[in-house]
């Protein structure tokens, strides 16, 4: 077992602490007697990733988790708005439907033919989506016998886990619009765009994931193991110094790899 997981996916951690975190402060009088105005306490997880270290593009990908780059939709509001409050840029034939939700209450529901929603996911600078996965729940017919995808820029798709074809109603264009429709009815919901691939390895531990538990609103990360308190946190993650350490390959010669530690900001 992990000390810790995000999102279903293991991270080997070499240390961990806590800090308390007290709403208000610890202050003393005119006559020195200590007086409090604190209210609540939380308290900040703090992590450093395996001393082994991390190559250094597993490290930048373990950052992105972390940090939980990228756009969710659970339309929960009832809205097309992106958990960053990305707003479409065309919509047509579409409702959010009541009691269509694979967790939750709504849907997306996108008829046939006509029906489309796209979103233009460049305009934040930070991401270039030349690389990228989505993922998301879609049923194809009626009833609403949803089944997961994970697909990526790389071309290979997964559907409950198995490899399978792209469905030609979910399409993220080289261009940055990604469009859920144009094609049959399909009902959508914990739709997912993350700027960069996921490995393949992380893939039965996010079916499980997302299987178990609705996708929180990124940025916000799911964070569940014995390194944070029980039953877990749905909480922001923030990635702080790395420092640059010796590998060993298994031909016996040296790379460069990286040791980081990280935050989560428990609830």
């Amino acid at each position: 077992m992990a000390h810790l997981y995000i999102h279903g996916i293991p991270v080997e951690c070499s240390a961990s602490e806590y800090q308390p975190v007290r709403l208000g402060e610890v202050v003393r009088s005119l006559n020195g007697a200590p007086r409090t105005t604190a209210r609540a306490r939380k308290r900040d997880y703090r992590f450093t990733t395996d001393q082994g270290g991390l190559l250094l593009e597993d490290a930048e990908l373990l950052r992105a988790l972390i940090e939980g780059e990228g756009h969710s939709w659970n339309f929960e509001e009832q809205s097309l708005n992106s958990s960053r409050a990305l707003l479409p840029i065309a919509s047509a034939d579409y409702e959010i439907a009541p009691d269509e939700g694979k967790h939750g209450a709504y849907g997306l529901r996108v008829f046939s033919l006509t029906g489309f929603v796209q979103w233009d996911l460049t305009p934040d600078a930070s991401w270039d989506w030349t690389e990228w996965t989505l993922m998301a729940w879609l049923a194809l017919s009626e009833p609403a016998n949803y089944s997961h995808y994970i697909i990526t820029s790389g071309g290979t798709c997964w559907k409950d886990g198995v490899i399978a074809t792209a469905p030609a109603e979910l399409v993220l264009a080289a261009s940055g619009i990604l469009t859920v429709g144009s094609g049959d009815e399909i009902l959508v919901d914990d739709l997912v765009a993350l700027p960069y691939v996921v490995p393949a390895e992380w893939v039965p531990y996010l079916e499980d994931f997302c299987a178990d538990e609705e996708w929180p609103g990124l940025p916000l990360v799911r964070a569940t193991g014995p390194g944070v308190q029980a039953p877990g946190l749905t909480t922001v993650g923030q990635a702080g110094a790395a420092r640059r350490v010796p590998m060993r390959e298994e031909d016996g010669n040296f790379t460069t790899g990286e040791v980081f530690d990280f935050t989560l900001s428990g609830v």
